[in-house]
């Protein structure tokens, strides 16, 4: 800048963004030459919500190589821990897979990273409310829901995804295990 000598360089330039950048163009927020110089090779990346199935293998990766740079060697996941991973909605994608993978490793005492090692706003009344939507309300839509019967479905839903543990049911749901009982026992349910 200010120079008179015309200097050539080679170079490339990498830019992401989460906006539409045509859109932004369009409406005045981005400089239109700017855009048609770096839009040479576009790519879309879906965010993490949106392709589920790179969750398992994103969170090997990342639990590989937090495991090594912590000294923790042959640390795995459980399922249900995984299945709490795959039902959160990721507004801070990967890097905030990554970030909670991390603290999970960093955290964990055993060599099995399990649903006691998800972070508390990942896990709970969230993942369970989604699978209720996913199952029995979409199946049938003219089903009369109360209190009781949404209750219900919270309990049912939490001790699947704690394979039957009624301690990490309780967890999930955010109520003690002697209220879990309790309402194991009203709703009469045998899990």
């Amino acid at each position: 800048v200010g120079g008179t000598n015309l200097i050539k360089i080679d170079t490339r330039i990498i830019a992401a963004t989460n906006k539409k950048l045509q859109k932004e163009v369009a409406e005045g927020r981005f400089r239109e030459d700017l855009f048609y110089r770096l839009n040479v090779v576009s790519i879309t990346l879906p965010s993490l919500r949106e392709r589920k199935k790179d969750i398992k293998p994103l969170a090997e990766y990342y639990i590989k190589h937090y495991a090594n740079a912590n000294h923790k060697p042959n640390i795995s996941i459980s399922k249900g821990a995984l299945a709490q991973l795959e039902n959160y909605n990721w507004p801070g994608n990967v890097r905030e897979l990554k970030n909670v993978i991390e603290r999970m490793v960093v955290l964990s005492k055993s060599a099995v990273l399990d649903i006691e090692n998800v972070p508390s706003d990942i896990k709970g009344q969230n993942t369970v409310l989604a699978s209720i939507s996913s199952t029995k309300i979409q199946a049938d839509p003219k089903a009369v829901l109360n209190i009781r019967n949404m209750e219900k479905e919270l309990i049912l839903n939490a001790l699947n995804e704690a394979a039957g543990n009624k301690s990490k049911a309780a967890k999930i749901l955010g109520i003690s295990r002697r209220t879990l009982y309790r309402k194991v026992d009203e709703y009469r349910i045998t899990k």
